[in-house]
């Protein structure tokens, strides 16, 4: 057998190794703040997985607001003219990193809020059909709550929220109940198009 086909029956004979399954993360069940944050985050995917995936358009307009702010700040502080003969320069920096901060802190309150997630409406539904999702858990409290809603304003009224206890979202070993967590998110959602169905 020449060396071309000895090479074609060991390439055939490779075994395919299988792609890594991210395993779960084990959590401190005395930390609120890491459980918040593993429910937050599995809350997304649930609502990814129905359709409704997240808008990107919030994140990138902070995240260019956040760099033109470094840029100002980087040409105040490396500007090859020195002072006093900068000042006229370094003033408008000042003047330009407070608005930018401003813009920034504005943007945040009125069009993120508490909100740790706004969605896209899903494919084919109207701009309102985009959601707005809260959740709470106060320092010490074992209740968490999630709050699904329009991302319209106008209809900011209608969120259904749904509230309980920390301790039946996580197993006593620290891993995430995700199928309990699931059901809940997915029953808050059916909850929330019946009623927009209602509306419109």
């Amino acid at each position: 057998m020449g060396r071309p086909a000895l090479q074609r029956l060991a390439q055939s004979s490779r075994v395919v190794a299988p792609a890594k399954i991210k395993e779960p993360a084990k959590l401190n069940l005395a930390d609120g703040t890491t459980l918040k944050r593993a429910l937050d985050e599995h809350v997304v995917k649930v609502l990814a997985k129905a359709g409704y995936l997240e808008d990107h358009l919030i994140t990138d307009t902070k995240i260019g607001l956040g760099f033109l702010t470094c840029a100002i700040a980087l040409l105040a502080q490396f500007y090859p003219k020195k002072y006093p003969a900068n000042w006229g320069l370094l003033l408008g920096c000042v003047v330009a990193y407070v608005i930018c901060t401003a813009a920034l802190n504005l943007f945040t309150t009125l069009y993120e809020g508490d909100a740790f997630l706004i969605t896209k409406p899903k494919k084919g539904a109207p701009e309102q059909a985009a959601l707005r999702v809260t959740s709470k858990l106060p320092r010490y409290s074992t209740q968490y709550t999630l709050i699904i809603g329009s991302n319209d304003k106008k209809l900011a009224s209608e969120s259904i929220k749904h509230e309980k206890y920390i301790g039946e979202y996580f197993h006593e070993d620290g891993f995430l109940a995700e199928d309990v967590l699931q059901a809940d998110v997915q029953e808050l959602l059916r909850l929330h198009e019946l009623k927009q169905k209602k509306t419109n």
